[in-house]
């Protein structure tokens, strides 16, 4: 097939990321996960191209093609996976940074914590609300996250690399840069991240009852405090153990003033 013809679409400034956080090393049903995304990439047009894999058992951690690399899954221990990245990329390209239309990855950011991120071009795709829940919420049964946001960043500063607390094109003096890397070595390299912590107020928040739970105001409850203001949001339930929270952009400053001096919030 003509590589002119693969994923033959124009690359967008604006992503659109779900990232999934607070999840144990488990025996995760990789194959399901994986297929999972493959039909959403499927759903908006595109053909998976590119797909890396780390074990033990594999020396090299380059991105190889799909139809390769998808093969290993039948080959190795899959409790020994410490990453998956799966990509769609412009005509088949091999350049896994420069040419991506959509990403998903799933990395250990520490010994005991696992991080999941996927990310999309909004020009493929300008998802909506409902759609964003779904998404969130079918993912959810594979890894069970404990936390998770849905944001929109431009490419150019690396929009899967922010879920994992890495700068990409910023100035390291950047108020931006400091939030990010605050992130970055309390959830990725200190390991002191709790359950019941935001990293800040996204326009979707993946919660579960040790945020909602948790004393923030005068003796309220972030519920208690999401529930008095209809600036401050809505809960929508996902599954039985996660709710997403919905803030509108123009209120997110709002309430992540209000929330500041509760501790809740650690990089924003």
């Amino acid at each position: 097939m003509n590589n002119n013809l693969i994923n033959d679409f124009k690359q967008s400034k604006l992503m659109n990321a779900i990232a999934l956080h607070d999840f144990s090393i488990e025996n995760y049903d990789h194959k399901g996960w994986v297929n999972y995304c493959v039909q959403l990439m499927n759903q908006y047009g595109l053909i998976p191209t590119r797909m890396g894999i780390s074990a033990p058992s594999i020396k090299s951690e380059k991105m190889k093609t799909y139809i390769r690399e998808v093969k290993t899954l039948d080959k190795i221990d899959t409790n020994s996976v410490t990453s998956i990245s799966l990509q769609a990329t412009i005509h088949a390209s091999d350049d896994s940074w420069k040419d991506y239309l959509f990403h998903c990855g799933l990395s250990y950011c520490h010994e005991k914590k696992v991080s999941f991120v996927l990310v999309f071009c909004d020009d493929i795709h300008h998802t909506l609300k409902n759609e964003i829940n779904e998404i969130a919420k079918n993912l959810s049964q594979y890894f069970k996250p404990k936390y998770g946001y849905y944001y929109q960043r431009m490419r150019s500063k690396g929009p899967h690399c922010y879920a994992t607390g890495t700068v990409m094109n910023l100035e390291r003096e950047d108020e931006e840069s400091t939030k990010i890397d605050t992130w970055g070595k309390k959830f990725r390299i200190n390991n002191n991240y709790k359950t019941g912590d935001l990293r800040d107020i996204y326009p979707m928040n993946l919660l579960v009852n040790e945020h909602l739970n948790r004393n923030v105001l005068n003796g309220k409850t972030l519920k208690d405090f999401i529930i008095s203001d209809q600036r401050h949001g809505a809960l929508e339930p996902l599954d039985e153990q996660r709710f997403a929270w919905w803030v509108e952009n123009e209120n997110i400053p709002l309430v992540r003033e209000s929330l500041r001096s509760s501790g809740i919030i650690i990089a924003g």
